[in-house]
């Protein structure tokens, strides 16, 4: 796809840049910002078959497809085998989420033939679309289902997984009572700003949209052992920790496990609202605290 053997570092840049043009996740961006990146992407190639990551890894690289197709698979737990829930083409993306949760790779990507990829390593991921806050909104996007919905039946938990589900799900929030308000305090406003902007998901916001954001949030008190959130549920909020702990397990082979605890001014359930997804963790209280939820 891409001839630059015989190109220095700028060249290949130049190249790389003219395509990331036609990927709609960054073609908004400028010519300066594609050709920073064009100095970071390598290009990479899969024979058909081959895996490009799998379900479970820890997740290091994030990648565009340039030519091909690739097959996302989910492991079905009841069938003990993996069953294809979508395909993404080129100028599909994927391999985010790990990189923006420290989570493990939640599905697997086998080539359906000869494909292209553009290669961007887990720091300079970070670095680009975090620390230097380049305007690209890894959002909800819709891919070609092969299969609407995997049911994963287990001896506790029945849940379902699609890419673009259409069938209702469970919807399970916290709803804004009516006698509390979204009223809130200077400091209140600047502690959830602050969470939003540190949210590398949100890096595409500018300050009218977070703003819009704080405005429509509202407080919660939980007590100690409170779940918040239950993996394998829809999610319907967004939240941000204003004060107190809280711990986040992952239920795995019937074992949950704690993997992160998340004290003030950070967020979390943002993932679960902006890919279509079920939640992905397990959120209870650890010691009492107040959180600002955002049901949007």
């Amino acid at each position: 796809m891409f001839k630059t053997e015989k190109l220095d570092l700028d060249g290949k840049a130049k190249i790389l840049a003219r395509y990331l043009e036609k990927v709609p996740l960054l073609a908004r961006l400028s010519l300066s910002e594609r050709h920073r990146l064009g100095l970071l992407f390598r290009d990479r190639s899969y024979s058909k078959g081959m895996e490009i990551i799998r379900q479970g890894d820890k997740g290091n690289e994030f990648y565009i497809i340039v030519e091909g197709e690739v097959t996302v698979q989910l492991f079905n737990e009841s069938k003990k085998t993996h069953e294809n829930v979508a395909v993404l083409k080129p100028g599909d993306y994927f391999g985010e989420t790990a990189l923006l949760t420290s989570n493990r790779r939640t599905a697997t990507i086998r080539a359906m033939d000869t494909v292209v990829v553009l290669v961007l390593d887990k720091d300079s991921f970070l670095r680009v679309f975090g620390e230097e806050r380049m305007r690209v909104n890894f959002g909800k996007r819709g891919v070609e289902c092969n299969v609407n919905r995997i049911q994963m039946d287990n001896k506790k938990n029945k849940k379902a997984i699609s890419a673009e589900d259409t069938a209702p799900k469970k919807k399970i929030q916290q709803k804004r009572p009516s006698h509390l308000k979204t009223n809130k305090s200077d400091a209140t406003k600047e502690l959830i700003a602050a969470a939003v902007e540190n949210n590398v998901l949100f890096a595409a916001l500018d300050e009218d949209q977070i703003a819009r954001i704080v405005d429509v949030m509202w407080e919660l008190e939980v007590k100690k052992g409170y779940q918040l959130i239950t993996q394998g549920e829809a999610g319907d909020n967004f939240y941000v920790v204003e004060s107190g702990v809280f711990d986040v397990y992952v239920m795995k082979n019937g074992v949950e496990k704690l993997v992160a605890t998340r004290t003030a001014q950070e967020s979390f359930g943002e993932l679960a609202l902006m890919y279509n997804s079920p939640r992905s963790a397990t959120v209870r209280v650890k010691f009492p605290f107040n959180c600002i939820i955002n049901t949007q």
